[in-house]
């Protein structure tokens, strides 16, 4: 009899210990359902930090292009501008390009009977009077010229040919007179293969 008290006692107190420990196990057991819970949310945490990340690095890489392609674009319509100006600007020296054309084809046709006017007035009128000049080149030898269908620029000036208006002007600026007798005599000093006669 001496062990049934202890058992009894045992019984009655076991029976107190039964509910908490079920307490206990479902709380164990909560525990672990909990922390795999948590485990499960921080595991979608991660993986929506990680999505965060990616789209934030997608966004930055889209806002670099959009500023790059934003800069191009400017660039592209500054370029755009300066083409088209360029092309309208082109179409205005077209027009000057065909007129400036049409002249040199129209002064190529005439160029022999210029050159042979000019010829002769460096080769034979040095020595002679401006009058004498005149006759020879714009009477004598120019009529012949046309007489033989030679063609000939009309009017005829013998300064377009042998000299140019920057070396008149030189000229004048180092003294001579700009009547045509003395251009005339500095074209003969200048461009001239003989000496030339001063008087």
């Amino acid at each position: 009899l001496t062990w049934v008290n202890p058992i009894r006692y045992y019984c009655a107190e076991s029976r107190k210990f039964i509910p908490k420990r079920k307490a206990v196990e479902h709380s164990i057991r909560s525990q672990r359902q909990n922390h795999r819970d948590l485990e499960a949310i921080q595991a979608e945490v991660k993986s929506l930090t990680e999505e965060l990340e990616n789209l934030c690095a997608q966004y930055s890489r889209g806002i670099s292009e959009q500023q790059e392609l934003k800069v191009q674009a400017e660039l592209m319509e500054k370029r755009l501008t300066a083409a088209h100006k360029l092309i309208s600007g082109l179409g205005t020296e077209r027009a000057r390009w065909t007129r400036e054309v049409e002249t040199l084809a129209y002064n190529l046709r005439r160029l022999v009977g210029d050159c042979l006017l000019c010829a002769g007035f460096l080769n034979y009128t040095s020595a002679f009077s401006f009058d004498f000049r005149h006759e020879m080149v714009f009477k004598d030898w120019q009529s012949d010229l046309l007489s033989r269908n030679i063609p000939l620029t009309a009017p005829f000036k013998l300064d377009t040919l042998l000299t140019s208006e920057v070396e008149v002007s030189r000229w004048a600026s180092e003294g001579l007179p700009s009547d045509e007798l003395s251009i005339q005599n500095g074209v003969l000093t200048v461009r001239g293969s003989r000496w030339p006669l001063c008087i």
